[in-house]
């Protein structure tokens, strides 16, 4: 997307998704986001042109809420029923082991907004 300017021109298309819920950029450029009603994730590489389909975040479930996406995975938050899905950037190997949710999020029933912290080691 240039925000210097007033064009718009589709780059990619998520059908059979109708919306784009959630966008993110990773460190490398890559455009990653998460669909409406298929809850899929998927990437655009504005330098190469190529769109990649990482497939349905969790079955069943319509929104892909949320994306953070740093060097290797893509996070995707899920809901109507909570869920915080990581895939692996490369592989798109998904998992959920070690990824907690908050009560309230759980409560909530969907994983509305992401922002990346960076972990510090003692000194």
């Amino acid at each position: 997307m240039d925000t210097t300017g007033t064009a718009v021109t589709k780059v990619a298309d998520v059908s059979p998704d109708r919306y784009i819920w959630a966008l993110d950029t990773a460190p490398d450029g890559v455009g990653y986001g998460g669909t409406y009603p298929g809850g899929r994730v998927f990437s655009y590489d504005p330098t190469t042109g190529t769109q990649r389909d990482y497939g349905v975040a969790v079955p069943g479930e319509q929104y892909v809420r949320s994306i953070a996406v740093d060097e290797t995975t893509i996070y995707a938050g899920v809901g109507s029923h909570a869920h915080l899905i990581a895939i692996d950037r490369a592989t798109g190997a998904k998992r959920v082991e070690g990824l907690v949710l908050a009560e309230c999020v759980e409560k909530l029933g969907l994983v509305q907004d992401q922002g990346a912290v960076e972990e510090f080691g003692s000194a």
